[in-house]
């Protein structure tokens, strides 16, 4: 910008010295006319050619420095994520960032890079930072972590994306932890739990201490499948009025047994949920508490993962 300026400066310069010297050759009229002209021309069209030329170069200095930058992050962030950095203080001066607080881990997806950027901002407030760490591993994908002196709310960070998150963006959230341990650990949390997003094509907010018990499950996804299919049977088939049945014995599983509380969990009347657990125990040919844990995974596994969905 300076430089810039100071080329305009010697230009209007120019200009007003060369207009004083023509004035002084050449009596006023046609002539002078004429050479006010075709030297205006000369000298500003001399001036963009040099300023355009200036304005490229720093473009190009500017791109080269951030892609220095950035590289420099990346191979950092990578060294932090494989356990090769161990000095917390060291590694949060070389990032800009400090990683020896509490730490969120967040992965996040979409197709508009910029969103991606806005919504690891979003978690940065909600979690009441000023910022967040972002690293780009590719297109349309994004790492960040967000350091906070005191243990952050993954809910209310939770709550907060979900009320900007559109265009079949998604954010998976890790759970906090602290120092290096959680910037390396929060992460693979939160890329287990995108990687759930993924099997079951789902976007907007993922936690991991929401589907951990499903990550565990889908290591081999075609056990899980088998697992589901002789635990459910019938009850897994993929139309809406078996999937409200799951819904409804899933949340009277979650409430431990307590209609009352399902029923306010599925958003249903009482004896609703009371119908639809007599229809899932027909369905099941056993009763709802004689393999309760089985069950609740089953069911959790296909919460997530969609009908017949794991393989």
């Amino acid at each position: 910008g300076d430089l810039v300026h100071a080329y305009l400066v010697g230009q209007n310069a120019l200009w007003r010295a060369w207009m004083e010297e023509l004035s002084g050759r050449l009596d006023s009229g046609p002539e002078l006319i004429a050479a006010l002209e075709q030297s205006s021309a000369r000298i500003f069209d001399r001036a963009d050619h040099l300023v355009s030329a200036v304005i490229r170069h720093v473009d190009r200095e500017r791109r080269r420095l951030i892609g220095d930058a950035l590289a420099r992050r990346g191979l950092l962030v990578r060294s932090l994520l494989n356990g090769d950095e161990s000095d917390a203080g060291e590694a949060s001066r070389a990032l800009g960032y400090d990683v020896g607080r509490w730490v969120l881990a967040a992965v996040l997806w979409g197709k508009d890079d910029d969103e991606l950027e806005a919504h690891a901002a979003v978690a940065a407030r909600a979690a009441g930072a000023p910022r967040a760490l972002t690293f780009a591993p590719g297109e349309g994908s994004l790492w960040a972590w967000v350091g906070t002196p005191e243990q952050p709310d993954v809910g209310g960070v939770a709550d907060a994306l979900r009320a900007v998150l559109r265009n079949g963006a998604g954010v998976a959230l890790a759970t906090p932890g602290e120092g290096l341990e959680g910037f390396r650990l929060g992460h693979k949390e939160a890329l287990h739990a995108r990687r759930i997003a993924e099997l079951g094509d789902a976007t907007g907010v993922v936690r991991y201490d929401e589907v951990e018990a499903v990550s565990l499950m889908s290591v081999d996804l075609e056990r899980l499948e088998r697992f589901v299919d002789r635990t459910l049977g019938d009850l897994a088939a993929p139309d809406e009025a078996t999937a409200k049945l799951r819904e409804t014995l899933l949340a009277w599983l979650v409430e431990g047994g307590n209609a009352r509380r399902a029923a306010e969990r599925v958003h249903a009347h009482k004896n609703t949920v009371l119908y639809r657990l007599g229809r899932a125990q027909q369905i099941l040919g056993r009763p709802l508490d004689a393999d309760r844990g089985e069950l609740e995974l089953a069911l959790t596994a296909m919460r997530h993962l969609g009908p017949r969905a794991p393989g």
